[in-house]
């Protein structure tokens, strides 16, 4: 009795093959494209909705990041109401504004301050088709697309920061 290894068998199965018969029928080829075609176009869909869903946390983020500034003013210093003008976002820059500033004076810095990253300089926009930052009056509120509304635009692509931004001493623009 003659041992024979599977590997011996495998070799010897492929040098009896005929030599007319090589790879894969036409029928098998066109079936194997098809359901990988089915599985990309599977995953790009799932991967879409995960994108979407990353942007939305992201500008949630956002303007919980604003709000935490607000927070922090009005902690340290006091309560803004500033009010809120639906028509432009001049309200919106001029909180950010008040925000972003630290004073060079010693004797008048604000613990604390800039309360919020002084190279956030975020861009206006009323383009429904983008997430927006809307101030109300205390605080920001997120728009997300479809929302008509003018605010502050989300980018995610970190255009928001940088710049030269402007910075306004809080005193003179809240007055506190």
């Amino acid at each position: 009795m003659i041992i024979i290894s599977q590997r011996q068998k495998t070799i010897e199965r492929v040098l009896q093959a005929d030599p007319d018969q090589h790879g894969f029928s036409l029928t098998e080829m066109i079936a194997t494209i098809s359901m990988l075609a089915i599985l990309a176009g599977i995953a790009l869909v799932m991967l879409n909705g995960a994108f979407d869903s990353s942007k939305e946390n992201m500008a949630i983020n956002r303007m919980e990041m604003v709000n935490k500034a607000l927070d922090s003013y009005m902690t340290n210093v006091a309560e803004i109401i500033w009010p809120e003008n639906a028509g432009s976002t001049s309200d919106e820059l001029t909180v950010l504004a008040g925000l972003r500033h630290r004073s060079t004076d010693t004797n008048k810095i604000i613990v604390g301050s800039p309360f919020i990253d002084p190279n956030y300089n975020p861009k206006a926009s009323s383009d429904s088709t983008t997430y927006r930052l809307r101030w109300r009056g205390k605080r920001f509120e997120l728009l997300r697309p479809g929302v008509a509304g003018t605010g502050l635009r989300i980018p995610f692509d970190g255009t928001d920061m940088g710049g030269n931004p402007p910075t306004v001493d809080p005193s003179k623009v809240f007055g506190k």
